[in-house]
């Protein structure tokens, strides 16, 4: 409404009488015109300069256009540093005798064939070597020594346990597989994680 009305002032303002009847204004209408005039000016740069910057927007909005086509043509290019970067590692126990125990596990990550790897017999190796590894670690050695291996929540939790400890290991694992892409296996285990000097 508001601009239909500032239409019809303009149509006055154009005409040679307008000047002369402003001159014969009142004091106090003379002012209240003047008031008008300035306001309807700082509308009138308001709407200028939102006209350029929507220009701008336009303009920028169209140069992200550009940049997102472009972004995504990279983005499929480096899909696979995400899947290199994310992975996986678990244990798990296996027998295939019901009496010999077996810390077995897999490096999983999305895209690529799994990485198994065998850590060894858990009583007679891998318990060892963690007793080994972590020999001034108390709370270490605490961790893994607490387990009755004969049982299977013993072997479950010694796994759990173990996996939580493996989870530190990611850079190392990527570094590996970097030098060794096609690896299937990941020989020599329980050195890998667990090196004794």
């Amino acid at each position: 409404m508001i601009r239909t009305e500032l239409r019809k002032w303009e149509e006055y303002e154009q005409k040679k009488e307008w000047k002369e009847f402003v001159n014969s204004l009142s004091k106090k209408d003379y002012s209240l015109y003047q008031t008008f005039r300035g306001y309807r000016g700082v509308i009138v740069k308001t709407d200028k300069k939102i006209e350029r910057l929507n220009q701008q927007i336009e303009k920028l909005n169209e140069d992200k256009r550009g940049y997102l086509k472009k972004l995504t043509e990279v983005n499929s290019k480096i899909d696979h540093l995400r899947k290199q970067f994310n992975l996986s590692v678990s244990v798990s126990p296996w027998t295939k005798d019901n009496k010999n125990w077996y810390c077995l596990g897999t490096i999983s990550r999305s895209g690529y064939n799994k990485v198994s790897f065998n850590l060894g017999n858990m009583e007679k190796k891998v318990r060892p070597r963690l007793m080994d590894y972590y020999k001034t670690n108390y709370p270490k050695k605490k961790q893994f020594n607490s387990q009755d291996l004969d049982s299977q929540k013993g072997r479950l939790n010694f796994c759990e346990k173990l996996n939580m400890v493996l989870y530190s290991y990611h850079p190392q694992i990527r570094e590996h597989i970097r030098k060794n892409p096609k690896m299937k296996s990941l020989k020599k285990s329980i050195d890998f994680f667990f090196p004794i000097p």
